[in-house]
């Protein structure tokens, strides 16, 4: 019998965490379990008094034939300290001693690259994730974008990778699909959700789609998030900031609304979808996502969860053509999917793939 294991951190205290990041860390951790197989726990922050947990941990490790490591958070690329050497190196270990399988759910790396922030990264950081991704038995990434940046980068075969498509999301989540708001459409709630309004690429393309985006009584625009309070000083009379929401209450909010906004924040996107796209799924909410965020486009059309826009200018013309029918048709296609992500079907059929 085959002796698999997930390999996590408790990263319940961990202030640096996003709520999305925490989230998704559990869900595979959960997903895992689901399918039978062994949980393996990093105690706290990887602080250096935890080595010796950390050992015991290692020890536990190589009792498994093959080991699943979400990436990043069991070794964090943008570190600088003893402790990313020393996780680069547990990791070639375990490279070298068993098969260590990488879902890479993110990549913080390629993500300052494109979001302007090179100076974050070092030639040192590069090199530790040339070491994490050659010594990998497999490599989970969401699409041929991803897939081609890692494989031209770092001189990786392409049998080593297999693409998920989707973040699996929300295995703690379930709200009922709500269609009745769709029985009067007259004005149509549009919601965007983002964890942190303070983020200046966030931030400048907020403010841009808001001065681009005509006033309308067709329809509301409400923000939520952390930071966000700019938002209500712009002066336009269809723009609401609500503020933060977590958990449960978050997914709620959401599924009050009649669409979910997505905007491309930069070239990063195209890598694969996010956090806040499975969100709006769970919530049986249909998106409204910019054509120029090709990848999700795509997602959008496959699945028949939204409508694609091609500028901010022509958001009233583009939802004034659907009837009351065809959003709820979308929501309920939207919810259908959320509940194939909530319960992890696109990681537990890439990973069944990858133990073959």
């Amino acid at each position: 019998m085959v002796r698999v294991a997930c390999l996590t951190a408790d990263i319940s205290k961990c202030k640096r965490v996003s709520e999305a990041t925490r989230q998704t860390v559990n869900d595979v951790a959960r997903y895992c379990l689901d399918m039978g197989f062994t949980r393996l726990i990093i105690n706290k922050c990887y602080r250096l008094k935890y080595l010796k947990g950390f050992f015991k941990f290692l020890i536990s490790a190589l009792n498994h034939d093959f080991l699943i490591i979400p990436y990043p958070l069991f070794y964090r690329p943008l570190a600088s300290s003893l402790l990313a050497d020393i996780e680069v190196m547990t990791l070639m270990l375990l490279g070298r001693l068993t098969k260590y399988i990488l879902y890479v759910y993110d990549l913080p790396l390629d993500q300052a690259l494109l979001n302007g922030f090179h100076h974050l990264i070092s030639t040192k950081a590069l090199n530790r994730e040339r070491e994490v991704f050659s010594r990998a038995y497999k490599i989970l990434c969401f699409n041929e974008v991803m897939k081609r940046v890692l494989m031209k980068r770092y001189g990786i075969s392409e049998n080593k990778f297999l693409e998920f498509k989707l973040l699996d999301y929300g295995h703690d989540i379930r709200l009922a699909i709500n269609l009745s708001k769709y029985n009067n459409i007259d004005r149509l709630r549009i919601i965007y959700a983002t964890s942190n309004y303070s983020v200046p690429i966030v931030r400048s393309a907020v403010l841009n789609f808001i001065c681009q985006v005509p006033s309308s009584e067709k329809f509301t625009l409400i923000f939520v998030g952390f930071n966000g309070e700019y938002i209500n000083s712009y002066g336009k009379p269809n723009v609401t900031y609500l503020g933060g929401f977590r958990g449960n209450e978050y997914i709620k909010v959401l599924s009050e609304s009649h669409l979910g906004l997505m905007l491309k924040i930069s070239a990063y996107n195209e890598y694969g979808t996010t956090s806040k796209f499975s969100s709006y799924m769970l919530a049986g909410l249909p998106v409204l996502v910019p054509r120029n965020y090709i990848y999700l486009s795509r997602i959008v059309s496959e699945f028949n969860v939204g409508i694609i826009y091609d500028r901010p200018s022509d958001i009233p013309d583009a939802i004034k053509s659907y009837s009351s029918n065809d959003f709820k048709r979308m929501s309920t296609n939207a919810y259908r999917l959320g509940l194939k992500l909530c319960r992890g079907l696109y990681f537990k059929k890439t990973i069944l793939d990858a133990l073959k």
